[in-house]
């Protein structure tokens, strides 16, 4: 007895909270949880990350911290922070992440893959050969890893 009526009297608050809820406003909501915007041009924005990636006393997790920043904006990296990273990761010795991100470079061009990325890496050729930083495509990341020719066309 005294179950049903606390679901009934829990269902009736659970109700009565919902609409008032509901009934705000996204005006509202996206006014009060906006992101704030950043007064900076993008050529300003660049020669930070430039300045930040080429700092002697950068770590391993400031590095790594810099490059999901740089990856979660909305733009593909312009070449000279990509060179800029190459050389982060050179100073830190560590080929695995500068691999990485030449993969989500490549994956951020999405639909203009084929004109985007083959200027980029004609920009960072020369980082690339100096550093030693083979592209995804020199280790074959371009193809799935069990990819196999059609042996009807063979």
């Amino acid at each position: 007895m005294f179950r049903s009526l606390l679901v009934k009297a829990v269902s009736a608050a659970n109700s009565a909270v919902v609409p008032s809820v509901c009934a705000r406003t996204i005006a509202t909501t996206s006014q009060r949880f906006g992101g704030k915007v950043d007064p900076r041009t993008e050529d300003e924005i660049d020669a930070d990350f430039i300045a930040y990636l080429g700092r002697k006393d950068i770590d391993g997790w400031q590095l790594r911290q810099t490059l999901q920043t740089i990856h979660l904006r909305d733009a593909i990296p312009d070449p000279n922070i990509i060179t800029a990273v190459l050389k982060a990761c050179r100073h830190q010795n560590d080929l695995p992440l500068a691999v990485r991100f030449l993969e989500t470079v490549q994956l951020k061009c999405g639909p203009h893959k084929k004109v985007v990325w083959p200027w980029l890496v004609e920009q960072i050729k020369p980082t690339l050969t100096e550093m030693g930083v083979p592209t995804p495509e020199d280790l074959g990341y371009d193809k799935p890893e069990l990819w196999l020719e059609n042996v009807q066309f063979m």
